[in-house]
């Protein structure tokens, strides 16, 4: 079996065997998470979710209530509960855009957890890149190219103004951003029209709107370019 890229998006139902994966696809719940609604994890009872479409931030809250992003989430990753010996941290879920998971309900999960090698590899892949997408978030926000940033930072924004206005929109100058990121207007300015003439973005002045939230989470986790 060929070693695995932990950089590379992960697609959790290509990790099963065409039963296991029956069994998601056939017996699966579809739910929705419309845009903007959070969601907190884990479920109780436990359940098996994968992202069917849409894109995700991960995210957790501090006691004096400071959120902090943990993750990107993309089309294909699971996120439900991953069966612990310990205590599960507490993360919220909110979708960028409408989207679907889905859903394996407790009894069909346990199911599988005790049965299926497979499903169970699988999930230790999954704790895998929960970790590979926690240190690349660090890294980015740290040593990440100035592409990079931007992407980070209009996501970071756009998810704190979803939240209350329920636009993934950012209102920012070139200027504001050149200097969150450590950079300067004309980088910045550059930077900009890329994502713009790739579709990923609009911009107006003071303002730029997140057309394509997936590909800007790709440059997030150095999927493309």
């Amino acid at each position: 079996m060929a070693a695995l890229d932990w950089t590379a998006h992960v697609d959790f139902l290509a990790q099963l065997g065409e039963s296991d994966r029956a069994v998601f696809v056939e017996r699966g719940q579809r739910v929705s998470f419309p845009a903007g609604v959070v969601t907190e994890y884990p479920i109780d009872p436990p359940v098996a979710d994968v992202l069917q479409s849409g894109v995700l931030r991960a995210f957790q809250v501090s006691d004096q209530g400071r959120g902090s992003t943990i993750a990107y989430v993309s089309a294909g990753t699971f996120v439900g509960t991953l069966p612990a010996l310990g205590p599960r941290p507490t993360v919220f879920l909110q979708p960028l855009v409408d989207s679907i998971v889905l859903r394996l309900d407790g009894a069909r999960f346990r199911a599988l957890y005790e049965s299926s090698g497979d499903f169970t590899r699988a999930l230790a892949v999954h704790a895998g890149t929960i970790l590979a997408r926690v240190v690349r978030t660090l890294t980015v926000r740290t040593l990440g190219g100035v592409k990079e940033r931007i992407a980070f930072d209009l996501l970071e924004r756009a998810s704190a103004e979803q939240l209350v206005s329920g636009d993934i929109v950012v209102s920012v100058t070139h200027e504001e951003l050149a200097d969150s990121v450590g950079s300067v207007r004309e980088v910045v300015s550059r930077a900009l029209a890329d994502l713009r003439d790739a579709g990923m973005v609009s911009t107006l002045r003071g303002r730029i709107h997140i057309d394509d939230p997936a590909r800007l989470i790709a440059i997030v986790q150095g999927l493309v370019d």
